[in-house]
This record gives C-alpha cells, structure tokens and sequence, in this order.
C-alpha cells in the first residue's frame, strides 16, 4: 500500500494506491462494471435492494469526484480519469490500482474547468455502461453525482481557505460536471461553532432502507418533513 500524496491527505483517507483486489473496475472493461453491481446488490439485504442499485453509481463516482477536487485545489493540476482501476471488495468501492498523475495547470479557474469536463466526461460514460443494469431514474442519479459534488468539498474544508470561496467553487462544480437537469436543493451551511460544512443534500441515497438504517446528515426526505410539519402548525391568534 503506498502513501498518499501530500494534495490528497485532506480529503479521504481511502483514496490510495492498493496491491491487490478481488476485482479491478474499470469503465474501459464494461465487464468489470457488470461484475461490480452485481456484487455490491449482493452484499445488501432485498428490503435495501433501491439503495444498492443507487448505492452502484456513488461507488463507482465517489474516488473521481474526490480525485478531482483535491487535484485541483492542493494538487494545482489535472487528472486523466480515463483509465482509472478502483477496487471492489466487500460490497464497496475503495482504493485504486495506482494514482493517475498530475498535470500541472498553474491558473485555477483554468485547471477548474479543465478537470470538471473530464470528470463529466468520466460521469457520462459510466452512466452509458451502469444504467441498464441498476434501473434508477436518470435524474436521481445525476442528482447523487452533484451530491458528492459538496461531499467533497464538506470533507476538504480546513480553516486556512476562504468560505465564501469554497462555497462559490460548488456552485462551478456542479454547474459544469451535471449537465442533466436535476432536482432538489444541494447547500451547504457553516457552523461556525464546529468550524466545518453542514451539507443539505438534494437526492435522497435511500440509506435508511438497511437494516437499521438511518437518514443521513442532510437527508432531503428530512428537510421535506420538517418543511410539511411546519405548514401544518395552527398560527398564533
């Protein structure tokens, strides 16, 4: 197992270079993709069956996501996703073959734009090889795709960047890599007294369908509750 680069530190611990796995996936092997559903829906119990098959497309996006945010903001290039090998085992994704590498970009917005168009291009082609097999609607799972979007940048957050920066750069991301129509209101609230990101998601992942599942952080299911809750308390005389 080899050491994480200095850029990609902040943002998750599992993005690394692994020796081995039971299974490589890759979209240049469509196979690989095939094998992967069908192992993660596997893992997963029938009553949770909706969750796996969404659960297909986040595994499959969330390394390219955080790849790419990190690459641009600490590792001051770009990042071919194109060939990109990510472990499969135990139901999960983690952990790559090897680390692409960078190419060095110096001006950010430029190195920005560059990146979010590879990772579209890397979203559209995965959803070409994973939708016939998982079946969800195409609008939840771009809207998942932005969700992970401002996962990524809750997880990347330290004090030393600028808030109002970092929020405006979600908006970029999300702008440029969705390039479907989705739904939901995606935000992200600072609470200043823990100092980090309180992400408002826009696609429910349906996580609480596990045995003893719960919602998560931001669940949109939760902000419509309360939404309806409050529209139904009687007004003050």
């Amino acid at each position: 197992m080899a050491e994480q680069p200095p850029w990609l530190t902040p943002w998750h611990p599992a993005i690394q270079a692994v020796d081995a796995a039971p299974l490589w996936v890759s979209l240049t092997a469509p196979a690989s993709v095939e094998a992967m559903v069908q192992r993660v829906i596997q893992a997963h119990t029938p009553e949770a069956e909706l969750y796996a098959r969404h659960r297909c497309w986040t595994l499959l996006l969330w390394q390219p996501v955080f790849l790419s945010l990190a690459a641009v903001n600490d590792g001051s290039g770009t990042l071919d996703l194109t060939r990109l090998k990510q472990r499969c085992q135990h139901g999960s994704v983690y952990g790559l073959q090897q680390l692409p590498g960078l190419e060095p970009v110096a001006e950010f917005h430029q190195r920005l734009q560059q990146q979010a168009h590879l990772l579209r291009a890397y979203a559209q082609q995965a959803f070409s090889l994973i939708q016939p097999q998982i079946r969800c609607k195409p609008q939840q799972l771009w809207g998942l795709l932005a969700d992970l979007v401002w996962l990524a940048l809750q997880a990347g957050w330290h004090p030393g960047r600028q808030r109002h920066d970092w929020y405006q750069q979600g908006q970029r991301w999300q702008q440029t890599v969705v390039s479907q129509p989705i739904k939901g209101q995606r935000d992200l609230h600072f609470l200043a007294a823990e100092n980090r990101w309180r992400i408002q998601r826009g696609s429910c992942c349906f996580h609480y369908l596990n045995p003893g599942g719960e919602r998560c952080e931001g669940c949109p299911k939760t902000a419509r509750k309360q939404k309806n809750m409050m529209k139904n308390i009687p007004e003050k005389v």
